[in-house]
């Protein structure tokens, strides 16, 4: 009798195992996500879950966080890019707001 009371709790122990880290591999590709975000590559997203799930919405608001990211740093990369191709006059020196030149 105490042999299948041990099998019974191996067999409830392992479904219990496999279960929980079913439950938790979309994290692990949230993570996989954001390491390679923070590698630089901003175009990466978070793989969509069903919206109804706490992961599902987790991830429909960090690719929503993400893409408004992605836009600002495209922008200001744009702003860069214009600010740098305007010729400067020879002998202008460059003054900041709020200040007079003499």
């Amino acid at each position: 009798m105490a042999g299948v009371g041990g099998g019974a709790l191996l067999v409830l122990a392992f479904a219990c195992h496999w279960l929980v880290r079913r439950s938790l591999r979309p994290l692990g590709e949230i993570e996989q996500t954001a390491q390679a975000i923070a590698g630089g590559d901003l175009s990466r997203r978070v793989p969509e879950r069903d919206s109804r799930t706490e992961m599902g919405q987790l991830g429909a608001a960090l690719n929503g966080m993400l893409a408004q990211i992605e836009r600002a740093v495209g922008s200001g990369r744009r702003r860069r890019r214009r600010r740098g191709s305007r010729r400067r006059t020879p002998g202008a020196r460059p003054t900041t707001p709020g200040t007079r030149r003499s």
